[in-house]
């Protein structure tokens, strides 16, 4: 999230400074870092929030820096709010943030689902509050979603899809798992058929296409173990595309969080602690812990994405239970040592979407964003309906000389497309959907 300093002009700092020593107090000098009226606000998805992070401020992956919007921005910032608070992605149960400075603070939106009900809810019987601009998100929106955004906010959502990214099953590098988990293997895990690695072997006995597999026999000092098996929060997008991901391998039949065993248990999304040391597992709704002990982090699995991995094997995450200091090796990164994605071929996977949710009224306004530029904030970052906006457009000599071309919006321009390869991202055609033909 980008930050900034909010001051008290002079004349009233005096004011206050006198009636606080009048009253025998001390006032406060600042408050609370907070995004600015005209800012631009987004809140949602922890899997889609580094790449918006990067858009915003910019980023230095393996050696090379890749600059963001907000480092030519003429005054107004893209604000991109984390989704649980820890920069790192660790679980930080209703932790607060200020959506715009002078308003008190609210509940962090926590995931892609969290986000979308928060725009949604960012105005009541179509009075708009305007406090959120997008919505990052992992998964489509629903029909009622939309009729639920008119209702409130008085317009639908329109959106764009920045890129695709692939979720695989993260185990640790001593895991107790066999080298692939097929969609079979992790259905009938997550849905509690499997509930130890002896129980898998035998169902890898039977299940149709068990030949094509690689012989697989559990020692028996831990064959009995029960297989842990995360999965993202409630209100996380990346739940549903889990869940996506175990309808498919199901037939298509819908599988939801009840059809799920004793042995799923819900854990801060894409937070490989979890998967390195169980014992610090906890239920991301109530705080409390699991139980479970450091040395059954072999028989973990939970669902991580490419992108994500792509992080933490590049070091961009640093330790952040030491204290900061920039004396040489004070800090520590978290890297992907002692852990792995499963991404052989015939392990479960399960594409998404890195989506941008925003009001369709926003795309159509008519105030500038920024001083100088004809454009509003959504043409200005993320869409332009204009053809000459196009990245694509290839205009003739004629069409050029006659329509300038309108500068591409940041995140489909080559700075933007550029950071969402580097996170290794496929980055998508340049695209609008709408309530009237994407909803599903």
């Amino acid at each position: 999230m980008s930050k900034r300093r909010i001051t008290v002009g002079a004349s009233a700092a005096g004011v206050l400074a006198a009636a606080a020593i009048t009253a025998g107090a001390i006032a406060p000098a600042n408050a609370d870092l907070a995004p600015r009226k005209n800012d631009v606000v987004g809140v949602g998805s922890d899997a889609v929030q580094n790449a918006i992070d990067f858009l915003a401020d910019g980023v230095t992956l393996n050696g090379k820096k890749y600059p963001g919007y907000n480092a030519t921005a003429k005054k107004f910032l893209l604000d991109d709010i984390d989704a649980s608070g820890d920069a790192n992605g660790g679980t930080t149960p209703n932790a607060t943030v200020t959506l715009q400075a002078g308003t008190s603070p609210v509940r962090r939106p926590d995931g892609g689902g969290a986000g979308v009900a928060a725009l949604i809810a960012d105005g009541a019987s179509g009075k708009d509050n305007d406090l959120i601009d997008f919505a990052r998100s992992t998964t489509p929106l629903t029909a009622a979603q939309e009729t639920q955004a008119q209702a409130n906010l008085g317009t639908y959502l329109d959106w764009v899809t920045l890129a695709t990214d692939t979720d695989y099953i993260a185990t640790t590098t001593a895991s107790h798992a066999p080298s692939v988990l097929t969609p079979a293997d992790v259905l009938a895990i997550y849905t509690g058929k499997v509930k130890t690695w002896s129980d898998l072997a035998t169902f890898r006995q039977t299940e149709a296409g068990a030949s094509s597999l690689s012989p697989w026999t559990p020692d028996p000092s831990w064959a009995g173990d029960t297989i842990i098996a995360f999965y993202p929060q409630n209100g996380a997008g990346m739940q549903t595309v889990f869940l996506n991901g175990l309808t498919a391998a199901n037939g298509g039949t819908k599988v939801g969080t009840t059809n799920l065993g004793s042995n799923a248990l819900q854990v801060k999304q894409n937070d490989p602690t979890t998967l390195l040391d169980p014992s610090k597992a906890i239920n991301p709704s109530t705080g409390a812990s699991y139980g479970f002990a450091a040395d059954q982090a072999a028989d973990v699995i939970v669902p991580i994405p490419q992108s994500k991995y792509n992080l933490f094997q590049a070091g961009y995450y640093q330790d952040g239970s030491k204290v900061y200091s920039a004396a040489p090796g004070s800090q520590s990164t978290i890297g992907n040592t002692g852990w792995k994605l499963q991404t052989s071929a015939g392990s479960f996977s399960q594409q998404y979407e890195f989506d941008i949710f925003f009001r369709a009224k926003d795309l159509t306004a008519k105030a500038a964003w920024q001083p100088g530029s004809k454009l509003n904030w959504v043409q200005t970052l993320f869409y332009n309906t204009s053809q000459y906006a196009n990245p694509s457009y290839k205009p003739t000599k004629k069409q050029a000389k006659k329509h300038p071309k309108v500068a591409t919006p940041f995140a489909f321009s080559p700075k933007g497309q550029a950071i969402l390869k580097a996170l290794g991202l496929t980055p998508q055609p340049y695209s609008l959907k709408t309530q009237a033909n994407t909803v599903g």
